[in-house]
């Protein structure tokens, strides 16, 4: 039978489906996971959740487990690319539906697979593959992240077993893109990246929200730098959403933390007043309902009329007369990669701090950075046990 694996932040073993489920699902409970506008969701915790378990289990290299992430990852985003927008427009939470082939294929990778193999995994993959948007707000969200991870690691498992899928699942009349998508150009898919890999255009979060009302976060700020206003100067303020936005994070009126993560109205209020969108107290049921949030917020007017890409067009205008106007384009990958590494290793310390130690934490941090050179995930894994 399986040996216990971690469950990260606790001193618990479980097996590695169920810490794949675990995992995965912590790990998107913050909205704070990285996003890729290829996919149209967050391509790292389907793929590393169902990994780290399986690696940790059969004492995998971190070269190992790194190559077969970088499998999953792509095979995610090269899909998103091929069945296109219609798949998340129409209702499917990409993070819980192609992240679960994607984890099938790192698992499928870590395991050695032949082609043939990996097929039947994806196909078992695609027909577990599910998560519906209409759950973003709940704690159904991040468990469609868990299951992903679960139900690939799953599929691997079982096609290195012998156990029968239809190979062609994506494409197959009645299969993955017919039924959930409908729009299949495999050719998007298979087109070659002037820098190859997909990886390279990952977008880090800063903000533990939903990665579409990270633009206007970031203009708020942009121009509350520039400007100096405080939020009792604030008249009125006008957001530009565009579809995507308007279908994935416009609740008028949140009444919970995890609703607010998904309401550009709440979030531009808590912009406004300079609070801390990475720290979970944002985020509490408590301050959802504070005088001075709602206040704000019902300054807000979200409108339908934003561009499709190009930044989130935010208007704020002043008591005294001024009119202060930013559109922020956070869909870019990073170019100063020292900055983001410096960023990266902040946001790692404020989540794991808490939990592990500062030591600990600097362990960690320094095992990542040295993951090829690790010639036994368990040892890194030991290291975010609480």
């Amino acid at each position: 039978g399986d040996r216990g694996v971690t469950v990260v932040g606790t001193s618990v073993l479980l097996s590695p489906p169920s810490a794949a489920l675990v995992n995965g699902a912590a790990s998107h409970a913050l909205d704070y996971d990285d996003a890729s506008t290829a996919m149209l969701g967050h391509p790292t915790v389907p793929v590393l959740g169902s990994l780290l378990p399986l690696a940790e289990a059969s004492q995998a290299s971190g070269r190992a487990l790194i190559t077969s992430f970088a499998a999953g990852y792509e095979t995610e985003c090269r899909l998103g690319r091929a069945i296109g927008g219609a798949h998340y427009r129409r209702g499917f939470h990409a993070t819980g539906t192609i992240g679960t082939i994607g984890a099938a294929v790192g698992c499928a990778r870590l395991l050695g697979l032949d082609p043939e193999a990996t097929a039947r995994a994806i196909g078992l993959a695609a027909t577990q593959a599910s998560g519906l948007k209409c759950m973003f707000g709940t704690m159904a969200k991040p468990f469609h992240a868990g299951r992903a991870a679960t139900n690939g690691l799953w599929a691997a498992r079982m096609a290195a077993r012998g156990m029968t899928a239809n190979p062609r699942a994506i494409e197959a009349t009645q299969g993955f893109s017919s039924t959930m998508g409908g729009d299949l150009v495999p050719e998007r898919g298979l087109a070659e990246l002037p820098e190859r890999w997909y990886l390279r255009e990952n977008l880090f979060k800063y903000h533990a929200s939903c990665f579409e009302t990270h633009d206007m976060i970031e203009g708020i700020r942009e121009l509350r730098e520039q400007a100096g206003f405080a939020p009792g100067d604030v008249d009125r303020v006008t957001v530009h959403a565009n579809g995507v936005q308007l279908g994935t994070c416009a609740i008028p009126e949140p009444a919970t933390g995890l609703e607010t993560k998904f309401s550009l109205a709440h979030m531009a209020a808590l912009s406004l007043l300079g609070a801390d969108t990475g720290a979970v107290t944002s985020f509490s049921d408590e301050y959802a309902r504070d005088p001075e949030v709602l206040d704000l917020r019902s300054r807000v007017s979200v409108v339908g009329d934003g561009p499709a890409s190009g930044g989130t067009p935010v208007e704020i205008h002043l008591a005294d007369g001024r009119r202060l106007a930013v559109a922020h384009d956070i869909h870019k990958p990073a170019t100063d990669l020292a900055g983001q590494r410096k960023r990266l290793e902040e946001k790692a310390r404020g989540l794991a701090e808490p939990v592990i130690g500062e030591t600990r934490t600097g362990e960690l941090i320094n095992a990542a950075l040295a993951i090829t050179e690790c010639d036994d995930v368990s040892a890194l894994m030991a290291l975010t046990r609480a």
